[in-house]
């Protein structure tokens, strides 16, 4: 996913001529966007977090088209920092499936939550989003969509291979270690039949023989 997202921005970045051009992805609560790539890195590296509940953000994730972003909302402040000062500035959303447990009706359920993406001219320019450029955005938008969506089935699926080959890896070492005490057990008996047996076998005739011989009531 993220090689997904990285190669967007750049070739956006290239293809539209723009100063910047983020993601903000949700948190894990879902109260929060927070900015997780960035075409031009700013200097400070810390965490940039804007509210689930702002009312721009609820207006990109309710819309299916661009929504302008004005420079002075919280969302435009967080995108315009000293290393990519922005002008004209868009964003639009990246539905992200998440997939639910079946239900009782065996249809399986999504739940879609949206990442946003926010791009922007370079002040200077002057520059102005047209329909062309909208239609750009919004048609990549829906591809890496869709690109996300088959990543995330695929890195689920590794993970799924990986857990596996431990649990694999796991049983192979419980039976090397049972076989390994079968192995223990049978050396163990081996040694001890030897060792105890013989001297048995020994006393046992010397017994007979004294049995046998001539023995004084004190000797017997």
């Amino acid at each position: 996913k993220h090689t997904i997202l990285a190669i967007m921005l750049r070739q956006l970045g290239r293809t539209l001529n723009l100063e910047n051009c983020s993601i903000w992805m949700p948190d894990s609560q879902g109260s929060a966007i927070e900015l997780t790539h960035e075409l031009k890195k700013r200097e400070i590296q810390e965490p940039v977090v804007i509210n689930a509940d702002n009312e721009l953000v609820r207006t990109i994730e309710n819309s299916s088209k661009a929504v302008v972003v004005p420079p002075d909302s919280h969302l435009g402040r967080a995108c315009s920092h000293t290393a990519a000062i922005m002008g004209s500035t868009v964003a639009v959303r990246l539905p992200l499936l998440r997939y639910s447990h079946f239900g009782t009706d065996t249809k399986e359920r999504t739940v879609t939550k949206y990442a946003i993406m926010v791009l922007g001219f370079p002040k200077a320019s002057g520059q102005e989003w047209g329909s062309n450029e909208l239609d750009i955005v919004e048609t990549v938008a829906d591809q890496v969509a869709v690109a996300l969506s088959h990543a995330a089935i695929l890195e689920d699926s590794h993970r799924i291979q990986e857990e596996l080959l431990e649990k694999n890896m796991a049983l192979e070492q419980v039976r090397q270690d049972a076989e390994t005490a079968i192995q223990a057990r049978h050396i163990f008996l081996a040694v001890m039949n030897h060792e105890m047996r013989m001297p048995l076998h020994t006393i046992r005739a010397l017994a007979s023989l004294l049995r046998d011989s001539d023995l004084s009531t004190e000797q017997q």
